[in-house]
């Protein structure tokens, strides 16, 4: 965001000195609309993302070290759009612990949804469960963002690789009871 203010400003100056140096009123205009633009990012970002749910979309269950694919659906009921927006979703393993958090870009427009994509891979098994912490909404110009509450949860579950076993090996060690041998 600072890299988003320090052009912001740098092309600020420019138009100034220009319109300093030449004294035309078009560059004039263009500082006056350069310098409207925090407002119009304001206005545009701070009513966005009130009104967000997010809804997570999981495979039942997932051999270990397999790949799934998962999906977050966040559903605007508002009248304003969300520009840019990212969701940190978070992850944990409850049976190692084994922790993470990812972030997902997303844009809605209002009174709409967006469905966005992820990708599951676990090498120990267990339950993963899965939860959306929150959202951060931005503005178009990115000088702005603004932190709003996002709740969305589900949960996976890890199996160990299941491996072929021969059916003959089972049957030499199962134990013959109609075998005239064992009834001496």
């Amino acid at each position: 965001m600072a890299g988003s203010w320090f052009g912001y400003l740098v092309v600020l100056a420019f138009f100034f000195i220009l319109h300093v140096m030449n004294g035309s009123y078009s560059f004039f205009l263009m500082l006056l609309l350069w310098g409207m633009l925090p407002v119009v990012g304001v206005i545009s970002c701070f009513p966005g993302g009130r009104r967000l749910r997010a809804t997570i979309s999981l495979p039942g269950t997932l051999d270990k070290g397999q790949e799934g694919e998962g999906c977050v659906r966040v559903r605007n009921r508002s009248l304003f759009p969300v520009w840019k927006g990212e969701m940190i979703l978070c992850w944990e393993n409850q049976l190692t612990k084994e922790s993470g958090e990812c972030r997902i870009p997303f844009g809605v427009l209002p009174m709409g949804q967006a469905q966005a994509f992820f990708q599951i891979r676990s090498l120990y098994c267990g339950v993963c469960s899965f939860r959306v912490s929150h959202a951060v909404v931005r503005d178009p110009f990115q000088l702005f963002y603004f932190r709003r509450r996002l709740d969305g949860a589900g949960s996976t579950l890890i199996l160990p690789t299941t491996g072929r076993i021969s059916l003959e090996a089972v049957r030499k060690e199962v134990y013959d009871m109609e075998s005239f041998r064992y009834s001496e």
